[in-house]
């Protein structure tokens, strides 16, 4: 099938009101009790409709809904809400709401619905879209450098679900991601676009018994495989419970990270092992790493998409100097009483240093709505506190660099590093929490002077330049 520019941007245009809708209505279906097998891990199936070819978009849904489905039960991970996928629904008759046109591959005539899909931010494709969407829908290998963030993700999952056939059940994509939390963002983002779609999908990560993958994957059908490198050479090469020879594509998340990590021979193996004709999409997100190494090695005549925007554009960046440590907790009130609790994140180095400022701020401040993530919260609570997070319009998240990476798929307006990272590489991720690359956000460092050098390694790195917080800051 032919793709052009015109096809994208309705794609973009149907996808756009996703997260707005997601915060007003705090019941997007895969967060009710008719959603999507649970919060956590698993694998479910989605329902019945295919989301290409694209059509002409708007337009009035005449034949009402579908047939009502049943929810059908899935197999579950420890602690997971057990409901099964809502096959019902459909917009309601009469309305005219711009989208985009699916079509039912079994019944072209009773049951081709005009559905739309939810997005968010534009309505046009990004400048890089442009440029590599055409070349992820025609099947060409690309490697990719974008900030990470929800329109990132976007990117190749229009390109998976068009190359998806829904009548083989078997692996046809695999997606690697480095972060577990980063998977099940990932995951979301795919229920919540092809959710009309005949797709079935399948989370697995470490932290769960293998055994709980083993008959997810036996009992169900798994299109689409999300998960650490190590999980799934444990489970496609030792326990041999999928098969890639009808694998049509394999996405690398964060390849920057994942090849520079203990992942690496595992990604590089699994990426090997898999049919020439696989399509193989590099995602990066560093601007000072380059992949043409790996990129020789997995890919012929791939198209190399660099982001051309700096990282500092749209962003204030600011630094409040305290003369003591013990300063730093009054620096943050002051500007907590400019920001009236407007959405954002504290970053802290350590679990016990995002504890102890939780527990001042909830003293200080009685009606703040305060969230809290580091190393040590419990992996079936992680999910349920971001989603939460996410929905609010109002909120403050205090955490570490490890949840720098899954913050950022929604970027908040503000940013305010409690402490500076141990590693240059995390403060990239906490920038991208506050949007960066023409976002508009206020990034604003604590220090005392001994810091002060550390910000100027980080500045001369990124070649980005922080001005002293002026005392009549305003937002």
């Amino acid at each position: 099938m032919r793709t052009n520019l015109k096809q994208i941007t309705e794609a973009i245009t149907a996808l756009q009101i996703y997260h707005n809708e997601n915060i007003k209505s705090k019941s997007v279906e895969i967060n009710n009790n008719k959603n999507v097998g649970g919060n956590d891990g698993g694998q479910q199936k989605l329902t019945n409709e295919k989301i290409f070819p694209i059509q002409k978009p708007g337009g009035i849904n005449k034949s009402g809904t579908n047939k009502p489905g049943t929810n059908k039960p899935g197999i579950n991970k420890p602690g997971i809400n057990k409901s099964g996928v809502n096959k019902s629904g459909g917009n309601k008759p009469g309305t005219n709401k711009p989208g985009v046109r699916l079509q039912n591959s079994r019944n072209n005539s009773k049951d081709r619905q005009e559905r739309r899909l939810f997005g968010r931010h534009n309505n046009q494709p990004t400048p890089i879209q442009q440029r590599s969407l055409p070349a992820l829908l025609t099947h060409r290998d690309a490697v990719i450098q974008i900030p990470r963030s929800e329109e990132r993700t976007l990117t190749y999952v229009i390109a998976l679900l068009q190359q998806l056939d829904p009548r083989d059940s078997s692996c046809q994509v695999i997606i690697l991601v480095h972060n577990k939390d980063l998977c099940y963002a990932i995951r979301d983002l795919i229920v919540v676009v092809g959710k009309y779609m005949k797709v079935s999908w399948s989370v697995c990560v470490g932290g769960y018994p293998v055994r709980l993958d083993v008959e997810n994957l036996k009992n169900m059908g798994h299109q689409i495989i999300l998960g650490t490198p190590g999980r799934l050479i444990d489970l496609m090469i030792d326990r041999k419970s999928f098969d890639i020879s009808h694998l049509k594509m394999v996405v690398v998340e964060d390849s920057c990270i994942m090849f520079n990590s203990t992942f690496r021979s595992q990604a590089l193996d699994i990426i090997h092992r898999s049919p020439n004709r696989t399509q193989k999409i590099l995602m990066t997100t560093a601007t000072t790493f380059t992949l043409a190494d790996v990129k020789n090695k997995l890919t012929k005549n791939a198209l190399i998409v660099v982001n051309d925007i700096h990282m500092s554009d749209g962003l204030q960046l600011y630094y409040k100097l305290v003369e003591r440590e013990e300063e730093k907790l009054n620096a943050l009130c002051e500007l907590f009483k400019v920001l009236e609790y407007e959405k954002s994140i504290i970053f802290c180095d350590n679990a016990d240093r995002v504890e102890w400022l939780a527990d001042k701020l909830a003293t200080l401040f009685e009606n703040i709505n305060m969230f809290t993530a580091h190393s040590m919260t419990k992996q079936s609570e992680r999910h349920n506190i971001i989603k939460s997070f996410w929905k609010e319009n109002q909120a403050v998240m205090v955490t570490t660099d490890s949840f720098a990476a899954v913050l950022s798929f929604q970027p908040v307006k503000y940013t305010i590093h409690f402490d500076l990272p141990y590693k240059k590489e995390d403060y990239h991720d906490r920038i991208c929490c506050c949007g960066g690359y023409g976002s508009h956000g206020v990034v604003i460092n604590l220090l005392v002077r001994r810091n002060l050098y550390d910000l100027g390694t980080l500045e001369r790195y990124y070649k980005i330049q922080s001005q002293e917080l002026p005392d009549e800051f305003k937002i």
